[in-house]
């Protein structure tokens, strides 16, 4: 395994043990900080060996956005809201990192 893949197996199971205990009225969030500054609404997250990982979302103003991040800035962070909608289901990250999963229909900013 690469030290990329590992990073997203770590991450894997960092981002359940974060959201294992949420309740129905809450949801969660991935956020990383682009090199631009830019607030990116991570909705996958995968491994490209060696020593990168992608960051696939959104931004800010709901456009598709990509980083392609060296191992060695590579980092989340992980934030609880309130969930908007009482009857949607709130949002768990399940699928963070699994690129087959991502659609562009799962991104809503």
């Amino acid at each position: 395994m690469t030290p990329a893949e590992t990073f997203v197996g770590n991450l894997t199971g960092a981002v359940e043990a974060f959201q294992k205990d949420l309740t129905q009225e809450e949801s969660v969030q991935a956020l990383f900080v682009t090199p631009a500054g830019e607030l990116l609404f991570v909705m996958s997250a995968y491994a490209l060996p060696p020593e990168t990982v992608a960051f696939e979302g959104f931004d800010a103003e709901g456009s598709r956005t990509l980083s392609l991040v060296p191992l060695s800035a590579a980092h989340l962070t992980l934030k609880v809201v309130p969930n908007d909608d009482d009857e949607a289901a709130p949002r768990r990250l399940g699928f963070l990192t699994s690129r087959d999963r991502y659609t562009p229909d799962a991104i809503e900013p």
